[in-house]
């Protein structure tokens, strides 16, 4: 048996329980034995039951660790390999898929075989996980399994940036909310040389994260923003990106105005399903503005891990992002600190004291 933190719809509650630790019966699956496992944004909607889910299930799917066992057909790993892993799982053969669009798949997401760790298959907030070998990629052996977590984070970051193209060396960035995406966002905004870079977050504590990403970075409140009184046709005080990983319907309506002519909006942190936002058609028309949608991370986990690697000196210390590492007894001030905003992630390691796993 193994410990593992269960959500329960019925009941509306997130609890330690015993589960049975799983073994191989498909020959394509591996275990994995969980080092660290991200507690992501998403998972807060599932405790608010806005973001869809099994009705009991295991959460979990930012999450890195080592091989445990695999299934007879699985050549690609072997026992003892440091991995991280994608939790997006589909069916490979609604037209979604074949056309390369495996983000969409509506056959993948309602059919009960198709594993969609953490939500409606078990993650990975467990000693152990199951996955399809095709969702596990090794990493590096200069990276640690702490920054590996955020391998998954970062592949849908990239989606969203290139969902963007091409921007030009002077674009002026506003990133709605500074928790874990808006950071990563900053982050590799700074990497790829943008220098003004502006996040808006309520928290002052998150503001003050802000500043440490790099030199063109700076954190503002919401209230500040406003109070800038941008109109619509002052091009030298808007932006040319407008990036939400917020998902609050009104900080988004409120961004719109602020957009420069030829700027892009991207829609990036989960809307509640029933929330509605407005804007005026035409100055939307005016000013050619370009509204964008990103979802998860299409054909994305390979970059991201290279993308880790190459920025994880300068950019990924969990001091600078404001993140924390919590043993998983420790979920509930993981989760508090989370709500309060004192934290911008929280990763929980499902050994207790004395048991580290190897980072």
């Amino acid at each position: 048996m193994m410990k593992a933190l269960q959500w329960d719809a019925k009941s509306e509650q997130l609890s330690m329980v015993e589960a049975p630790v799983p073994t191989v019966t498909n020959p394509f699956d591996v275990v994995v034995k969980v080092g660290f496992v991200g507690v992501c944004g998403s998972d807060l909607l599932v405790l608010r039951k806005i973001h869809p889910a099994a009705e009991k299930v295991i959460l979990g799917h930012e999450f890195a660790g080592t091989v445990h066992a695999v299934g007879t057909m699985v050549s690609s790993l072997k026992v003892g390999d440091r991995v991280c892993v994608n939790p997006n799982g589909n069916c490979n053969g609604c037209r979604f898929c074949i056309q390369g669009q495996p983000h969409f798949c509506i056959t993948g997401k309602s059919a009960k075989n198709i594993r969609d760790l953490g939500i409606f298959w078990d993650g990975a907030m467990a000693e152990f996980c199951m996955v399809p070998a095709d969702q596990v990629f090794r990493i590096p052996d200069d990276m640690s399994l702490q920054q590996a977590v955020l391998c998954e984070p970062y592949s849908c970051v990239i989606h969203g940036y290139e969902r963007l193209g091409p921007l030009l060396p002077e674009t002026r960035i506003l990133i709605l909310g500074a928790g874990i995406i808006g950071m990563l966002f900053a982050a590799l905004f700074q990497h790829r040389g943008f220098s003004d870079v502006t996040v808006s977050e309520p928290s002052e504590l998150r503001r003050k994260t802000v500043s440490g990403i790099g030199k063109g970075c700076k954190g503002v409140s919401p209230a500040q923003l406003k109070s800038q009184s941008i109109e619509n046709d002052a091009d030298d005080l808007g932006f040319d990106v407008v990036v939400d990983t917020s998902g609050v319907p009104m900080a988004i309506q409120q961004a719109i105005p602020w957009l420069r002519h030829g700027g892009k909006l991207l829609i990036f942190g989960c809307c509640p399903a029933d929330k509605q936002l407005s804007f005026n058609p035409h100055d939307a028309w005016m000013k050619e503005i370009t509204i964008l949608a990103s979802r998860i991370n299409p054909f994305c986990f390979p970059k991201a891990i290279a993308l880790v690697k190459n920025m994880a000196a300068d950019y990924l210390s969990f001091d600078q992002l404001g993140v924390k590492v919590f043993f998983m007894n420790d979920y509930q001030d993981a989760i508090q600190k989370l709500k309060n905003g004192e934290i911008t992630k929280a990763l929980l390691e499902p050994s207790g004291p004395g048991e580290s796993n190897n980072v």
